[in-house]
């Protein structure tokens, strides 16, 4: 097997040159060019930034021994937490991030608000449960970037307690945090924020590892570095810098560039009147990537080009005009699980439980999979939902209740069973635990779908549902963990843990990444388009908050905006370095945002020299005359509209038309076409009282009434009055 002799055990930096692409000199480093034998790479563990980036150095290495005709053992490529990952033992237990929530959740509603003046000055706010919610949220984050340095809350106390500038509501966010942590002791479980800071002190890394190798982490937190000073003297630790050696003072020890060096550091863009474009809102530089690539295509095919999105608005349009020019793209980043269906059931459902209002109702039956279940249930969708239409419309329901008493008629015969059916789901919460009853709403609402390994939907799906299932365990143990955890509570905690997770989909068929601002610099593709070159996506969006503003951000040695500023010059040099002598690099500037709100150039993209900044200025500020083509106003395909059911035969025939129809046929034939010939009507499902129509109807109905029955004979006006009335209201009972 190929080895390697390690050096004595040491932190050394290694600068692995900028002029190729990353993921190409991190394996020249790790393996060289030629191989005559397996390699084992079983006692390296390699650190990268990104899971991205993990994938692309695997899939190198194996590459690189695939073309020797060698086999590539083990290669252990792994993110920055692996360094925090503890062993587990038989007897400690460690809070998951629902039990976490849930017990400052139960500190903050026993708190009165006398407690903590300081922290939560405003005593008119009702410290409700979605309050208690948000303001947990609000301090774990707070605690989980201060773990990032390597410090809990009170640990800032005694440590900076004099150069606080708000000491008194620092000292309070120490008492509260020390109640949370007495309350998680309570429950038998160990902290897992704190946890995460006692394992860097003492990592545990796997068996048979002899050398670490962080391989171009630019920006490594303070707590990764505390566990490699803690490993230093064990291991042999690698720190490979993506830059020449005349660059060495531009980095400290550990790799990451010194913002001091690089705040003002020249960024040179080559052939830039080209490389340098600016245009208007995210679907314009979707539009001018597609044609830039179209303009480079005898030069780059599609696995030479890479695509960063910075800027995430600008990803769908990518999307949609690489796929129907035949290049179908993938985004690498990870989903949001709230945007999948399956939050939208659970969320849905658990809304409905609580509110048990008609829209409410409304939203768990319009959802997709609900109709498909409905359906899979014998039931007929376009009946459902035009008579929930219809019963809205009629009868005004305000709450579930109110749906129900409505069922029995003859004209809800298709709906009456499809909302039985959701409240059987509904249900389901009060007649077993939370976490049972969501995975048994699960169960049954997806019990008749197949998945295909093929399809990319599916692979979501897949992925999106083993998160849920995580989450549900979670939701489980924190319900043997707080027995008195009541069903509404609980529900509310599984809604908010959820809504804030997010999910791999795994690579298809695509040929073109869409990729993020860290993930580019691993990509080797020789032709590379940046999209989204405005300031507040490169550099990233400022890092401070009502806690930790950027100068105490400074002061802890915490991620700041010089550092993040520093990271993101220093990226950018280095794509465009390793493309200047094979490759090129375009840079895609907005003007606006898709809502047209201004957008401003990246701050970097004036890093020029002073004879250029002027003419730099000028094009990047430049007017844009961006506006969306007019098509020509003809029809694409032909529209064959059927009659809604109940409707008169499509062979009558308009004899005569009202004025006021003629000019609705003037306006539009096609709309006049739906609604005098079809009578289609569109109803109303958000209406609270009677509209225009329903007044004249109920008007038109009592006046026939009284012309029928002889009373308009009749001289008493209040004779005539109280008759009209109890029409009316005849009408509107019925």
């Amino acid at each position: 097997l190929y080895s390697l002799d390690f050096p004595p055990m040491a932190i050394q930096r290694h600068f692995i040159g900028w002029s190729t692409p990353v993921t190409t000199a991190v394996r020249h480093y790790l393996m060289p060019d030629a191989i005559t034998q397996s390699v084992d790479l079983g006692d390296t563990l390699v650190i990268v930034p990104t899971r991205q980036a993990s994938r692309r150095l695997r899939e190198a290495l194996a590459a690189h021994c695939a073309e020797a005709d060698a086999a590539l053992l083990s290669a252990e490529v792994v993110l920055p937490a692996a360094l925090f990952r503890a062993k587990r033992l038989a007897n400690q237990r460690e809070s998951s991030a629902l039990l976490t929530q849930a017990a400052w959740t139960d500190v903050l509603r026993s708190t009165a608000p006398s407690d903590f003046e300081e922290l939560f000055p405003s005593t008119d706010v009702e410290r409700t449960l979605a309050w208690a919610g948000r303001t947990a949220e609000t301090l774990q984050t707070l605690r989980a970037t201060l773990a990032d340095g390597g410090y809990s809350i009170q640990g800032v106390v005694d440590q900076y307690a004099d150069s606080l500038d708000e000491q008194d509501r620092w000292q309070e966010l120490a008492e509260i945090e020390k109640l949370y942590l007495e309350r998680i002791a309570e429950l038998g479980y160990k902290d897992s924020t704190r946890q995460k800071i006692e394992q860097a002190s003492a990592p545990s890394l796997p068996e048979g590892i002899k050398r670490i190798v962080v391989a171009s982490v630019p920006d490594p937190s303070l707590l990764m570095i505390r566990a490699l000073e803690a490993l230093e003297e064990t291991y042999c630790i690698d720190i490979l810098i993506a830059a020449p050696d005349d660059q060495s003072q531009q980095f400290d020890k550990w790799g990451r560039p010194d913002p001091d060096a690089w705040k003002s550091s020249r960024i040179e863009i080559p052939d830039v009147d080209r490389a340098l474009v600016l245009t208007g809102t995210p679907k314009s530089q979707a539009d001018l990537a597609l044609r830039i690539i179209t303009e480079n295509a005898e030069q780059y095919g599609p696995g030479d080009i890479a695509i960063g999105v910075p800027d995430n608005t600008v990803i769908p349009f990518l999307e949609t005009a690489l796929t129907e020019q035949g290049l179908p793209a993938f985004d690498p980043s990870e989903r949001y699980l709230k945007e999948h269906p399956i939050f939208g059931v659970l969320d849905g459902c658990i809304a409905l439980h609580a509110t048990r209002t008609y829209s409410a109702l409304r939203d768990v039956i319009r959802l997709p999979d609900v109709l498909t279940f409905l359906k899979t249930e014998g039931l007929h969708i376009d009946a459902i939902l035009t008579q929930l239409d219809e019963l809205q419309g009629q009868h005004l329901p305000l709450g579930l209740d109110d749906v129900l008493a409505h069922l029995n008629s003859p004209s809800f015969e298709s709906l009456s069973p499809a909302i039985a059916r959701v409240c059987e789901l509904v249900a389901l919460f009060d007649s077993s635990t939370p976490a049972g009853a969501a995975q048994t709403l699960l169960q049954t609402l997806y019990r008749k779908r197949m998945i295909s390994s093929k399809s990319p939907d599916d692979q979501a799906f897949s992925a999106a549902a083993d998160k849920v299932a995580e989450i549900i365990r979670e939701l489980s143990e924190c319900e043997s963990a707080l027995p008195n955890l009541d069903t509404g509570t609980a529900l509310h905690l599984l809604r908010q843990r959820l809504a804030g997770q997010t999910y791999h989909a795994d690579r298809d068929d695509s040929q073109i990444d869409l990729e993020g601002w860290l993930e580019l610099p691993w990509n080797d593709a020789p032709f590379m388009i940046a999209t989204g070159m405005n300031e507040g996506r490169v550099p990233d969006g400022r890092l401070s908050d009502m806690f930790l503003p950027d100068s105490l951000r400074r002061q802890l040695g915490l991620r700041n905006d010089a550092g993040r500023l520093a990271r993101d010059a220093y990226l950018m040099t280095l794509m465009i370095e390793s493309r200047r002598d094979s490759g090129k690099t375009v840079f895609i500037v907005g003007k606006t945002s898709a809502g047209g709100d201004p957008l401003k150039p990246s701050r970097l993209l004036f890093r020029c020299t002073p004879a250029e900044l002027p003419a730099r200025a000028e094009m990047l500020f430049a007017p844009i005359e961006d506006r969306e083509p007019h098509h020509a106003s003809t029809v694409s395909f032909k529209l064959s509209p059927l009659a809604p059911l109940g409707n008169r035969p499509l062979s009558e025939v308009v004899k005569k038309l009202s004025v006021t129809a003629f000019r609705a046929y003037l306006a539009c034939p096609f709309r006049f076409y739906l609604n005098s010939v079809l009578y289609m009507r569109a109803l109303d499902d958000s209406k609270r009282e009677m509209d225009a129509l329903d007044f004249g109807i109920m008007m038109h109905a009592a006046l026939e009434k009284m012309g029928e029955s002889g009373m308009w004979k009749h001289r008493d006006e209040e004779e005539l009055a109280d008759y009209l009335i109890s029409e009316a209201e005849a009408t509107l009972a019925h």
